[in-house]
């Protein structure tokens, strides 16, 4: 008897093994649920600030997506992307907070998103003329933010998922405050209207956590 028991035990191992593996998360199969994936890398950024200034410049990224996936092919996602960049003396601190849809086509994917970008330009003890004469040590921008992203994952023989992603954003800069830090406790000292734009293209790398 105890051997039937024991071949039975087995068969029921084996059996949950195989449909483990036949639905744990892949590059060509999403498991349900919360996942996370978290990257970084390089951006290219344009920025367009009406008469100031307009340039290209260089620097680094990293995100965060936290999804829910419906679907083997179909999530929902709420992502940060945090990117610097050094203009001239200036130091430009992006943070993008975005909703999007994340869609599956075999290991490729896409991804749609928008939604909120606070920018902060640092001076670094350098202010623009029209600020020189204040005690403003940065400017902080927001504005609506939209993107799209395609990437591609891959999976690792020790069974490690990652993958490559390259994506494109505009930012609307509509408003300006400059500020002054008093200790710790920053203060606004003037707030106008702003029409600046940022167009960035972005080339990462990352994991998925879990």
């Amino acid at each position: 008897m105890n051997i039937y028991i024991l071949i039975f035990l087995c068969l029921n191992f084996v059996h949950a093994k195989n449909h483990d593996d036949e639905y744990k998360f892949r590059p060509d199969y999403w498991s349900k649920g919360l996942h996370l994936n978290v990257g970084g890398g390089l951006n290219s950024t344009y920025y367009d600030a009406d008469e100031r200034f307009k340039t290209v410049a260089f620097g680094l990224n990293f995100k965060t997506d936290l999804g829910y996936y419906f679907t083997n092919r179909f999530a929902i996602e709420w992502s940060s992307n945090v990117k610097f960049n050094r203009i001239s003396e200036y130091l430009v601190w992006d943070t993008l907070i975005t909703f999007g849809l994340r869609y599956r086509m075999k290991e490729y994917y896409v991804r749609p998103f928008l939604g909120k970008a606070p920018t902060v330009v640092f001076f670094n003890g350098h202010p623009p003329a029209e600020y020189k004469g204040t005690k403003a040590s940065r400017l902080q921008f927001d504005g609506p933010v939209y993107g799209f992203a395609v990437g591609k994952m891959f999976e690792r023989k020790d069974g490690l998922l990652w993958f490559i992603e390259t994506s494109a954003t505009l930012q609307s800069l509509q408003e300006r405050e400059a500020i002054h830090m008093d200790g710790d406790v920053p203060k606004v000292i003037s707030r106008e209207t702003d029409q600046s734009t940022l167009v960035s293209v972005y080339f990462m790398i990352g994991v998925l956590i879990f």
